[in-house]
């Protein structure tokens, strides 16, 4: 794409922290949409990726009472929003 962007931005709704990180990338096709949280899966086996990264981060988020959520559209880009509490002003 000729205007490639990725995004970062935080916020809060009540108790809840949003990070969100987007981009308008080629986007994760909807059959991978479950699978790209598991330990070792790779969507492009030509790739030298050890499937390790978001299982990583998906079981860090889970120990802290985080989560982490994917949207993705095929050819448009993906979003992943990351939320935790906001212990601090509570």
């Amino acid at each position: 794409k000729s205007e490639q962007f990725i995004k970062i931005s935080l916020h809060k709704t009540g108790e809840n922290i949003h990070l969100i990180v987007e981009d308008n990338g080629q986007g994760i096709k909807s059959e991978y949409q479950q699978k790209v949280f598991d330990m070792f899966f790779v969507t492009d086996s030509k790739k030298d990726s050890s499937g390790l990264g978001l299982y990583i981060v998906a079981d860090v988020l889970a120990k802290m009472d985080a989560s982490i959520k994917l949207e993705s559209e095929w050819t448009k880009g993906t979003k992943f929003i990351i939320t935790w509490v906001d212990f601090a002003n509570r």
